[in-house]
């Protein structure tokens, strides 16, 4: 007996900047965020997916990035000030910070993971990016800087909008009787 595939739509977008003979892009995607805990009572949020890569570089230097709705709607916004600004522009959310307990030393592993958008000006051209960084005691810090123009750039505004608005819900179990 064959395996049947099953396929489900993903809402997902996704923005390449090619620089010379690499491809560095951004994935924007809905998720859902699992409970860590078989409590059936803690529910499932949706949740905004943010993806940074580089085409050329090992998938370790991915950097993912959760967010909630509001902060999605906080980025749209971001980007929307950034389209309208005259002088160049760069525009943070607050960090998402990571602790956690490294198995084998036993020490806590701290991670800070930044996003930003930029208006950037440098003679006589003019351009966006959205951005990344993240910094950790325990590794090297990774970065990724998707240029693009207005219309990405306000694509991607727009997207994260939809988003906002599409992943904000929870899963509850239903009450029995």
């Amino acid at each position: 007996m064959a395996d049947t595939i099953k396929y489900v739509q993903k809402k997902q977008a996704t923005i390449y900047c090619k620089v010379k003979d690499q491809a560095i892009g951004l994935e924007i995607a809905e998720m859902a965020k699992a409970p860590n805990t078989p409590d059936p009572h803690i529910r499932t949020e949706g949740r905004i997916y943010l993806r940074f890569f580089n085409t050329t570089l090992p998938k370790e230097t991915h950097v993912r990035m959760c967010l909630e709705p509001w902060e999605a709607s906080e980025l749209a916004d971001k980007i929307r000030e950034a389209l309208q600004a005259k002088e160049k522009a760069e525009l943070k959310l607050a960090p998402h910070k990571y602790v956690r307990k490294n198995r084998e030393s036993k020490q806590a592993e701290e991670t800070l993971t930044t996003v930003a958008v930029e208006k950037w000006i440098r003679e006589q051209k003019s351009g966006y990016a959205i951005k990344v960084w993240r910094h950790s005691n325990t590794s090297k810090p990774i970065g990724h800087n998707v240029s693009m123009n207005a219309t990405l750039f306000r694509f991607a505004a727009k997207f994260l909008d939809y988003l906002a608005i599409s992943q904000s819900w929870v899963e509850v179990p239903l009450a029995t009787q």
